[in-house]
């Protein structure tokens, strides 16, 4: 585990996008006891998915969080990189969270629009945040929407996928849910993706990420 800080936080970011690959993996792979046969129905995979997907996004949401906070106090990233800070701050990682609260009630942290914008208050050109999530801010965005359609579950929130599955497909496939677009192959009109199925994808997009912000 590195020393710095902000290496601590990206290894355990690292970490956490291994465990949800590794679960979809061994849910995929896992035979019946007796039968020769898969132990999972093909719903049951694309649960998995969707439970990989949320545990992947949540750790993306933690990692911008802390990464954010030491930068903001100062940290380098594991190669030297710091950030050109537009104010100085003396305090702790919980007290700049708070800071970054403010009143509100709750701070997002999975829209890379709200994290970029933060980011700009606080680094100059918002980098590295600024073209690290830009570059990925598509299929973050869309995430964003799979995440609500799949924990609320509510008329709006699964509207507002379908509706950002049909923009980005170009037309809507057979099945809409977000486990079958996970273990379909991506979007075309995402050219940057890489990977067999849009879950590979994000995997290999997430680790990405981790590199950009702390390089």
């Amino acid at each position: 585990m590195p020393a710095n800080r902000v290496g601590r936080a990206r290894s355990e970011f690292e970490r956490r996008i291994l465990e949800a690959e590794e679960f979809l993996g061994r849910s995929k792979g896992a035979r019946h006891a007796t039968a020769n046969r898969r132990a999972l129905t093909i719903s049951q995979i694309e649960w998995a998915a969707e439970t990989s997907i949320l545990k992947m996004v949540v750790a993306s949401e933690s990692f911008f969080e802390i990464t954010m906070a030491l930068y903001a106090l100062g940290s380098r990233s594991p190669g030297g990189f710091r950030p050109r800070r537009l104010q100085t701050l003396t305090m702790t990682v919980p007290g700049i969270c708070e800071v970054f609260k403010g009143d509100q009630e709750f701070v997002g942290w999975n829209s890379p629009s709200v994290v970029i914008t933060r980011a700009e208050r606080w680094f100059r050109r918002g980098e590295p945040f600024q073209s690290t999530l830009s570059g990925a801010s598509r299929l973050l965005g869309y995430l964003r929407k799979m995440r609500n359609a799949i924990v609320h579950q509510s008329d709006k929130s699964v509207e507002i996928y379908v509706k950002a599955t049909r923009d980005l497909y170009g037309a809507l496939p057979r099945r809409v849910s977000p486990g079958t677009q996970l273990l379909a192959p991506p979007p075309a009109a995402i050219t940057y993706l890489v990977g067999a199925t849009l879950f590979e994808a994000t995997v290999n997009s997430y680790r990405s990420v981790a590199r950009g912000l702390a390089p």
